[in-house]
């Protein structure tokens, strides 16, 4: 049987200015770099989701001085954390790689509490909810779809409403994150 590891690159030459390495409970999973929000910016512009929230660079400094800016190692994925616990960006230039899922995994180990997101896109087979809960995130509150707040590109005769959710600890065993699959 063949094992597989990550190989071992110092991953700040590949992104000068970045900091403290934070690694995955899967050793091939990829590894969350603080990022600088130029980085960042340029990193989620890719991503070409609807789905996405992209802030402006001015936002992302103001995160990235008190809260986290991240981006996976192969510049593919991030999120940001707000100093107050809120989770935004979360992005995946990478759909259905697990990306995705490593991003709010590494979120969590870096204080995201909560997060608000389009609830569920068929037409892009999306269920963002679902995909949060298994996190440990619950609805707490909901808002309606409002037409006048529609990102660009969101499909013709999509309505989703958007959902506000928080990390429920209760969910995770107490006060710990134990990861995607429990481990």
């Amino acid at each position: 049987m063949e094992i597989r590891t990550q190989p071992q690159i110092d991953m700040r030459n590949l992104f000068p200015g970045s900091q403290d390495l934070v690694t995955g409970m899967n050793p091939l999973a990829s590894v969350f770099l603080k990022a600088r929000p130029g980085q960042f910016l340029r990193a989620i512009q890719q991503n070409k989701s609807p789905l996405v929230d992209v802030k402006s660079l001015q936002d992302y400094r103001k995160i990235a001085t008190q809260g986290r800016l991240a981006i996976d190692d192969t510049g593919n994925a991030g999120y940001a954390v707000k100093p107050d616990g809120n989770l935004v960006s979360v992005f995946s230039n990478m759909g259905g790689k697990g990306l995705g899922r490593e991003a709010v995994q590494d979120s969590l180990q870096h204080g995201a509490t909560k997060l608000d997101a389009f609830e569920s896109v068929p037409q892009l087979n999306s269920n963002l909810r679902k995909f949060y809960e298994n996190f440990g995130f619950k609805v707490k509150d909901r808002l309606k779809f409002d037409p006048k707040y529609a990102p660009e590109g969101l499909p013709k005769g999509a309505k989703p409403d958007v959902v506000l959710m928080e990390l429920v600890q209760e969910l995770l065993g107490g006060n710990s994150y134990k990861g995607f699959l429990g481990k």
